[in-house]
């Protein structure tokens, strides 16, 4: 276990805090998402020769860091709790025990990135440049209701969304 242990260690201490990429509308709140965390370790995973999987075995996700050298393992398991008993509940789920079980495993923090945290302009242009589906645009869209924001926001944002459901 030595050799894993000591990769899972400098990947560890190579990775800086993440910046909260998406939002949150029913809680009012910022996340990272599980692409922001894969992408952060990519090249730690890479570096120290190491290969990363997770695989969801019934109301378990697990949770595998292979150290491809040595043939060492580190296997996390955590328990996924479902509030839909449904395909997207499951997939719901799923997601989130993932980005949280990398967030542990590798002791990965979290910050808010925005210096202008007042300023809602600029919070929806962060958001509207990587929202890439109908729910991120329709969280964010409920975000800033929410945020009561101004009309003039409220058109653009209907504008940008037209824009991009007609791509």
């Amino acid at each position: 276990m030595k050799q894993v242990m000591t990769a899972l260690k400098a990947i560890q201490d190579s990775l800086s805090p993440i910046a909260k990429d998406a939002i949150n509308p029913f809680f009012d709140s910022k996340y990272v998402t599980l692409e922001s965390v894969l992408e952060a370790l990519k090249m730690p995973l890479d570096e120290s020769g190491c290969v990363l999987t997770q695989i969801g075995n019934g109301d378990l996700l697990d949770t595998i860091l292979y150290h491809l050298e040595s043939g060492e393992q580190i296997v996390s398991s955590v328990k996924m709790p479902l509030e839909k008993q449904t395909p997207q509940g499951y997939g719901s789920a799923m997601t989130y025990i993932k980005r949280y079980s990398l967030c542990g495993l590798f002791k990965i923090s979290t910050k808010d990135d925005d210096g202008n945290k007042a300023d809602l302009n600029y919070q929806y242009d962060q958001f509207a440049a990587k929202a890439n589906n109908s729910e991120q645009w329709q969280g964010l869209g409920i975000w800033l209701k929410k945020k009561k924001a101004s009309a003039e926001l409220m058109k653009r944002y209907n504008s940008d969304f037209q824009k991009w459901s007609k791509k």
